[in-house]
């Protein structure tokens, strides 16, 4: 014989011993639900993230100014900050974003990467390394 008892939750009566169980795990999805929510919020809210440094006043290659905007940076902790130097031992991220100009969406372009270490100029090429300008 089963036996069928009343089990107060929360001060509520909620149902018998057998139907128990599905209560309980409905409340403690609900209270993971509202915990990964705060979570989440918290996290959101203590990362930091650097504005992407706008890079100069371009130039097309005619000379003539461009509505065309670079933003780029180097960055060593996820893009928190963005700094001119670094360490040799740091492992660096290179962001960037090109904003080109309207009529130009849709076309083909060269990308070139180049930087400045010490006093020489450097520029990747199609393998991935870098190669010093002269």
């Amino acid at each position: 014989m089963v036996r069928s008892e009343q089990i107060a939750i929360d001060g509520e009566m909620k149902g018998t011993k057998s139907g128990v169980k599905v209560m309980i795990s409905k409340s403690i999805e609900k209270a993971a639900e509202r915990l990964l929510i705060a979570l989440i919020a918290v996290l959101v809210s203590s990362i930091a993230v650097a504005q992407l440094p706008e890079l100069g006043n371009p130039v097309a290659i005619s000379g003539q100014p461009t509505t065309a905007r670079f933003f780029g940076g180097v960055t060593a902790d996820g893009g928190a900050s963005f700094l001119d130097t670094y360490s040799p031992d740091d492992v660096l991220d290179f962001l960037g974003e090109i904003r080109v100009e309207a009529n130009h969406i849709g076309s083909i372009g060269d990308l070139y990467v180049v930087g400045i270490i010490g006093s020489e100029i450097v520029m990747q090429v199609e393998d991935g390394s870098f190669t010093v300008l002269e």
